[in-house]
């Protein structure tokens, strides 16, 4: 250790107030990693230096940031920092998918960096921190990567196997991926693809996009079988990942691999259950808000309904009804699904209990990118019940604000429709909100099965980020009557992603569930 001037933060215990300590003669004043007020780092991986002197660490803690109304929002944040050795300065800074464990950066003899966060590992030049290429492995990375005498890059995974990298920082290609034998793609065999680029004037026309695009697909689809390829679901559909969920008192955990996807929340002074956070495969941040301005009811991704015999069952006032959990059974714990069972009371003070209602929750990720919520519920009318037209009903979301169209992300329906101008009640059977964040592509969509009540359903979207399939505001007389010993049945599906699927994807993927 050398000696000199005494550092106020530890650069070894991982955590500081924002910065890193360097220093030539001795551990001299903290760094900024990145300067600017609005990141605060708690805490640092193990260093690496490359060969001209530059220091490598990962560093994670909380990012505040605006959007474009005003309003303020704090996210766990990761990213790699380099620093001069030489000159204590700091020269990039590359922001990677925040997993919660630190895996220390290694570089490579050409000056690639090598580093794993979340489900993601990256190679970066060191010089500039551009990334050449990145890998998404089957669970959290958690260990750091080796470099063995060849350039094959190693690394260790949650879901218990070790990956095998191989390039030379232009492009790596993974020998080891599970399922798939090197043997797969075998010295000179013949890779077919095919494109068709289609040149038009003005706006294209959807339907006429669409149309062009099912013609192709289904050209290309006969050529693939008379070429004895796989099929293309085939070819981006990878292996389900492995989940486990922990049961507490007032929630129940799920996480992927050891990467915490979701809680669902059964809290004591709650409105009603719900979800989360309900985090990106790839980040690991939450693509819902809840609590948050405006309307601060919103809670994440919820059930509920107002007006219901004069009691509210949705937002502030527990006094004015809630949702009451009785009981949360795990049916299945661990495995390519968990699923949970939940019985539910609506209560209000003074008043008959409007509705007892049963649900079945299935969790699962079908791909490293893919993850899905069926949420199915069945409510028993406890007495005749009587709901007024609003626009508080059912199943809904608030999504994350960089999802949300006034924060630069997009809402799309299945019908093409975009934005709250064009899918502002209209019937739909699935709407799809998505947008930008730390360098990747997250969203999360709702399906509404087509053996529902009112389906398909007329949705209620807010451009801020809310959206939800809600019957209640486009009532016949304004009004529905629900005998007493009725049962109503709902199915939805929710699913987060993070490979950006084209609308014709989720319209296959909605008729695939639709057909379960």
């Amino acid at each position: 250790m050398c000696a000199g001037q005494a550092c106020e933060h530890n650069p070894f215990s991982g955590r500081s107030s924002g910065g890193l300590c360097s220093g030539r003669n001795g551990w001299g004043p903290a760094l900024e990693f990145p300067p600017g007020p609005d990141t605060f780092y708690d805490r640092t991986s193990s260093l690496a230096v490359g060969l001209g002197g530059t220091v490598y660490a990962v560093m994670t803690g909380y990012r505040t940031f605006h959007t474009p109304t005003h309003q303020q929002f704090t996210d766990p944040y990761a990213s790699l920092c380099a620093l001069d050795g030489t000159t204590e300065t700091q020269l990039w800074e590359y922001a990677v998918a925040y997993g919660g464990r630190l895996s220390s950066p290694v570089v490579g003899l050409d000056g690639t960096v090598y580093v794993g966060s979340g489900t993601r590992v990256y190679a970066l030049d060191g010089a500039t921190g551009q990334k050449r290429c990145e890998f998404t492995a089957g669970g959290v990375v958690e260990s750091s990567p080796s470099i063995a005498a060849d350039g094959t890059v190693y690394v260790g995974s949650s879901d218990g196997k070790v990956y095998a990298l191989r390039g030379n920082g232009i492009g790596v290609l993974c020998v080891g991926w599970p399922g798939v034998q090197p043997a797969t793609f075998k010295p000179g065999e013949a890779i077919h693809c095919r494109y068709r680029v289609w040149i038009h004037r003005g706006m294209a026309d959807q339907a006429a996009l669409e149309g062009a695009c099912r013609t192709f697909c289904s050209v290309a689809r006969t050529n693939l079988v008379a070429l004895g390829s796989v099929s293309a679901q085939a070819s981006v559909t990878a292996h389900a990942q492995q989940l486990r969920a922990e049961a507490k008192p007032d929630r129940v955990s799920i996480y992927v691999g050891d990467q915490l996807f979701t809680e669902y929340l059964s809290l004591p002074d709650a409105k009603y259950p719900y979800f989360y956070p309900v985090n990106g495969p790839r980040t690991g941040r939450s693509v819902t808000v809840r609590n948050t301005e405006p309307y601060p009811h919103h809670s994440s991704l919820f059930f509920g309904c107002d007006r219901v015999n004069g009691g509210d069952y949705w937002q502030e006032g527990l006094d004015r009804g809630r949702i009451v959990s009785k009981q949360v059974r795990l049916v299945r714990a661990a495995g390519d699904q968990v699923v949970l069972e939940q019985d539910c009371g609506w209560e209000r003070p003074g008043a008959a209990s409007p509705f007892t209602d049963h649900r079945r929750i299935t969790i699962s990720a079908p791909s490293p990118d893919r993850r899905h919520i069926d949420f199915d519920i069945t409510l028993t009318v406890q007495t005749d019940v009587r709901i007024e037209k609003n626009n508080h009903s059912l199943f809904s979301a608030r999504v994350a604000p960089e999802l949300s169209v006034t924060g630069g992300g997009s809402l799309v329906n299945s019908r093409g429709q975009k934005g709250e101008k064009e899918t502002f009640g209209q019937p739909a059977s699935w709407a799809d909100y998505r947008g930008p964040r730390a360098g990747e592509v997250e969203g999360i969509a709702i399906l509404f099965h087509p053996t529902n009540r009112w389906s398909p359903p007329k949705w209620f979207t807010r451009d801020y980020g809310f959206f939800s399939p809600t019957p209640m505001y486009w009532l016949e007389g304004d009004v529905l009557q629900l005998p007493k010993g009725e049962t109503i049945h709902l199915r939805y599906r929710v699913m987060v992603h993070a490979d950006a699927p084209e609308p014709a994807v989720l319209e296959k993927l909605f008729t695939e569930w639709s057909r379960e």
